[in-house]
């Protein structure tokens, strides 16, 4: 199916796991997203934190202030991001936010 679509114009596409396709308009993506919610929210973009895993997670990771891949996440991710946490299964979130934001 990817290979069907990824040519027609004014799509992005991306996905989390290797079966799964997420389509949206060019230039729309979770980073972008988080940008706009921060301006609604008075919140400066240096300010906002995202954690990721896959390659859905890339651009959310690299737009915003800090971005934190989990020890799971692909190679990519990780390079991309500021921070690695420790993983899911580890509610590496959790103790990165603990560590990190609320000491």
């Amino acid at each position: 199916a990817r290979k069907e679509i990824e040519d027609v114009p004014g799509i992005e596409i991306t996905g989390a796991l290797p079966m799964n396709l997420e389509i949206n308009a060019a230039g729309v993506n979770k980073g972008k997203a988080m940008i706009e919610l921060g301006k609604l929210l008075g919140i400066p973009r240096e300010e906002i934190m995202a954690f990721g895993d896959g390659n859905n997670d890339l651009k959310m990771l690299k737009e915003v202030g800090t971005g934190v891949a989990m020890e799971n996440a692909i190679p990519s991710v990780k390079e991309a991001a500021d921070y690695v946490a420790l993983s899911n299964d580890e509610e590496g979130i959790a103790k990165f936010i603990e560590k990190y934001v609320l000491d």
